[in-house]
This record gives structure tokens, C-alpha cells and sequence, in this order.
């Protein structure tokens, strides 16, 4: 049974994306997942980077993976991480004052404090009761953390997410910590957002993510606010040169209970379009790195709609910074042209079985294209009942553009150089080759 201490993998529901699950290595999950919740810090190195070895080992284990290849996974990655740091009992304690709890935020150091607290408010207020104090009250103290769960370019959304498709306890409890030590990039952008949107009228709100794309691109303003030479593009960029452009943008963005799970379909749709089309021809086709978290996180807001003790004004909730972090996120890269030709145009397609066990097998996988591509299949999945209305319902990518976008990946990460970074701008591409013949 899974706890806020212990993990155990058992069957999926039937909300999360598998394929030719093998039974055999759901033990073998358990124990890797269980080794890497004990031994291993949430970032890594000097620039600490986050751990991704809860993502690798559930994502592949959801595409088919063997215990073996489980294993092998596992043991490749787990060198590089940093060991767990040791708790503190007395800072544990002291996080039980919501008036001293926000003195331990931002500190990666107190991650284990973070886990070992959130880990006793489960066993002891229970799992609903402790998601909605601490993140979705609406008070300064939910906030404080659920902004930080939306920052790091959405990792601890992401965990979060894989904990709850997976109904792992302690996976929650790891992303509750995880979130407690990330800086609050989006802290005033989305609570600023969700002020303005409440007093902005119905007729000038949209469920149309991809036509805020759309409008951002053509916000001369808006895309020049971040530069080339911002540290955080984000940060320094859009949110200091042209937050109240963001805002417009941001606080428009609403979804209707009736039509939540049209939302969440439009969503990731947004997303995919957003992650497939930030091409720029005739350079090679390359993903955007920091887009693919936008297309990853995506996977889980049916999981959540789910959730029983989730009110449906939180799962809205969630949807909307949800798609206000991915228009950030756009808007940042300096809003790329989004074409989708590159993916149209594509002909030598595997199916999806082959290109789950090309992903299981690569030797330099770190999980992340493996993500990706489960995302893209799990788009066509969710999309399917909703695409027939096409751009006009809000759906740019639509049947067997899907396939298209996944063989495009595969292809796209056979050299060293697997990806693009900020796509909007032409610097990025310096380095890429142009297409054979092109």
C-alpha cells in the first residue's frame, strides 16, 4: 500500500496514459522510486538542476519498459545526482507556525525538512485535506506554495502530476517540497492575473489558448520585451519590460466548468502546437527545450479532474495558471512563428510501439524526449473527441499530425544536438544545421 513514506507501483487507472504495461516491473519501479525518495537530493550539481529519476522511472515503466530496462535507466542516470541531506528535526517542528513556515522557503536545503514535514501532514490530516491547506485555500500561505509549484519551468507541477496519476502519497509529499525550495518567479504574475480576470466581463474572456498565442505574436511590444541577453527570460525580460502587456494577456484567459474537459483538450493542444511549431525553416527540426515542460505537464490535468477532493473551481483553477505559464513561457522565447509544415510535410512514420521502445532503449536518455513523446501520444489520445472543430474549437493539432510530431522528435535527437533553447530568437540557431538539400 502506498504511503507518505513508502511507494508502491500497482495497476494505472484508467485516466493515465500506458502501453503494454509489463506487470513484472511494477516491483522493480517500487524499489527504484523507494531508493531514489530516501537517497537522493531534489537537484543536482552546482547549478542544480532537478532530479528526474521519479519522471524516468514512471515514464518509461507507463511506456512498456522491462524491469531490466528500468534498471539500466536507473543506474545511468543516479550517478550524477547528489545525496540526500540529513534532516532537521527542530526546523520540521518550527514548520508547523504558518507565521515561521515561510522563513524555510526558497532554501534547497531544507528540502528533506520540506518532505519530512508535508510527509507527517499526510499520515496525519490525510492526503485531500493536506493538498487543499497547502495549496489551494487561497490564503497567503497556499499561495506562496502553489506559485512555487508553477515555477522552475513547471518540475514540481510536473511531480506533483506523476504523483497523483500514480496515487503515490509520498511522490505528492516530495512535490510539496520540491515546490517549497523553488524561487516564486511567477508569484505576482499569476495572482495579478487572477485579480484582473475576476473584474474583467464575460465577453472579454477566451477558453482559446492557442489564439493568445496567436495575439502575443503579433504584440510587437510584448515579443521584444525579453532580450537575448537576459539570465531569465522571464523573469528579467517580459515580467520587468512588459508586465502589464502580460497581464492583458494572462487575465483573459478563463475556463467554464461546463466545458472542463474541452479546456483540457484545448490546453494541450496549445501546448503541442506551441512545442512542435517553434520551428524555423530550413534549419533542421529542433524542439524547444523549455516548451517540452509546457507539453509534459500537460499530461496530468485529467488525473486531477479526477480527484475527488478537489473542488471543480480548484481543477479550473489550476487549468487557467496552467495556460498562463505556457503563454509566459511563449512570450519569453521572444513569441517564435509557429509552423507547422516541418510536421505536415513528414512521410517516414514508425508507429507509436516502435518509437516507445526507441526511447526505452537510448543509451543517452534522460527522460526528457521520453516524456515528451509519451505527452504527444497522450495528446492525440485526449484531443480525438474534440479536434473535429478544428482551429475554429481551438485545435491546430489534429489527426495524424500527432504520429508526424513524434517520428519529428525521434529524428530530432540524433546528434549532440537534441534541442533548441528560446526559439524566438535567431541566436538560437546559429549552430543548427539547415535541412538536407535546403
Amino acid at each position: 500500500m502506498a504511503t507518505a513514506r513508502r511507494i508502491h507501483i500497482s495497476s494505472p487507472e484508467p485516466s493515465v496514459f500506458t502501453d503494454d504495461v509489463k506487470p513484472g516491473s511494477a516491483p522493480v519501479a517500487t524499489e527504484i522510486l523507494q531508493e531514489d525518495l530516501e537517497n537522493h537530493h531534489i537537484f543536482f550539481g552546482p547549478n542544480k538542476f532537478h532530479n528526474h529519476l521519479t519522471a524516468q522511472t514512471l515514464t518509461l515503466y507507463s511506456l512498456g519498459a522491462t524491469p531490466d530496462e528500468l534498471r539500466t535507466a536507473y543506474d545511468s542516470n543516479k550517478k550524477r545526482q547528489d545525496p540526500a541531506l540529513p534532516v532537521d528535526e527542530f526546523i520540521v517542528l518550527a514548520m508547523s507556525d504558518k507565521s515561521k513556515f515561510k522563513d524555510f522557503l526558497s532554501d534547497d536545503r531544507n528540502y528533506p525538512n520540506f518532505l519530512a514535514f508535508f510527509q507527517r501532514e499526510i499520515e496525519t490530516k490525510g492526503l485531500g485535506e493536506t493538498i487543499c491547506e497547502h495549496l489551494l485555500t487561497g490564503d497567503d500561505h497556499a499561495n506562496n506554495i502553489l506559485v512555487r509549484m508553477f515555477s522552475g519551468y513547471l518540475h514540481p507541477l510536473i511531480r506533483f502530476g506523476l504523483g497523483i496519476e500514480w496515487g503515490q502519497p509520498a511522490i505528492i509529499a516530495a512535490s510539496l517540497a520540491e515546490s517549497a525550495v523553488q524561487e516564486p518567479v511567477v508569484h505576482e504574475y499569476l495572482l495579478r492575473a487572477e485579480r484582473t480576470a475576476k473584474e474583467l466581463p464575460e465577453d472579454k474572456k477566451t477558453q482559446d489558448a492557442i489564439g493568445l498565442l496567436d495575439e502575443i505574436r503579433e504584440d510587437e511590444t510584448l515579443r521584444g520585451a525579453a532580450q537575448w541577453a537576459d539570465s531569465n527570460k522571464a523573469r528579467d525580460g517580459v515580467l520587468k519590460r512588459a508586465p502589464d502587456e502580460m497581464n492583458k494577456y494572462a487575465s483573459r484567459y478563463a475556463v467554464h466548468p461546463a466545458t472542463l474537459d474541452e479546456a483540457i483538450a484545448q490546453m494541450i493542444n496549445a501546448t503541442a502546437y506551441m512545442t512542435g511549431g517553434a520551428q524555423n525553416p530550413p534549419k533542421q527540426v529542433r524542439f524547444d527545450f523549455t516548451f517540452i515542460h509546457a507539453l509534459n505537464a500537460s499530461v496530468f490535468f485529467q488525473s486531477i479532474k479526477s480527484l475527488p477532493y478537489i473542488t471543480t473551481s480548484d481543477k479550473v483553477r489550476l487549468l487557467e495558471w496552467k495556460v498562463r505559464c505556457d503563454i509566459l513561457m511563449y512570450a519569453a522565447h521572444n513569441a517564435p512563428k509557429l509552423v507547422l509544415s516541418p510536421i505536415m510535410s513528414y512521410e517516414d512514420e514508425r508507429d507509436w510501439r516502435t518509437m516507445f521502445d526507441i526511447m526505452i532503449r537510448h543509451p543517452n536518455e534522460d527522460v526528457h524526449t521520453a516524456k515528451t513523446l509519451r505527452a504527444i501520444a497522450n495528446g492525440q489520445r485526449i484531443c480525438a473527441p474534440f479536434e473535429k472543430g478544428g482551429r475554429e474549437r481551438g485545435f491546430f493539432v489534429v489527426d495524424s499530425m500527432w504520429i508526424k510530431m513524434a517520428n519529428l522528435l525521434i529524428d530530432s535527437i540524433k546528434d549532440h544536438q537534441s534541442w533548441v533553447t528560446v526559439s524566438g530568437f535567431e541566436q538560437a540557431w546559429i549552430n543548427m544545421q539547415n535541412q538536407s538539400g535546403m
